[in-house]
């Protein structure tokens, strides 16, 4: 599990680099912060902190982040059968993690 997670950290570390290119120093940075039963990913920029996503510990489940201590009720992805899928569309700004892009429910169908 954890080399899946450090994965998915590293996909968004490199598109956040990616998108600030021409100013690094405001590129903010991906990090975990491990609790119970999440994993929560936290984007750490030059002044602020936010929740990016929760990652189930046991299951490898990928959340949306619902507040700052919790994810949303429904899994968008696993990150063990959608690693490639997440490699192509996983963004900074969480927008892939929303119930109306292409997501876990739409990918089990």
């Amino acid at each position: 599990m954890d080399k899946l997670v450090m994965q998915y950290l590293s996909i968004l570390n490199w598109k956040a680099a990616e998108s600030y290119e021409k100013y690094p120093h405001l590129c903010p940075k991906f990090i975990p912060e491990i609790g119970r039963k999440y994993i929560k990913v936290v984007q750490v920029g030059e002044h602020q902190r936010s929740v990016h996503s929760f990652i189930n510990r046991k299951t490898g489940d990928l959340y949306k982040a619902a507040g700052w201590a919790a994810p949303v009720k429904d899994a968008r992805y696993n990150l063990h059968d959608h690693m490639e899928h997440l490699k192509e569309h996983a963004d900074i700004y969480g927008s892939y993690l929303y119930k109306n892009s292409y997501s876990l429910s739409q990918m089990a169908g």
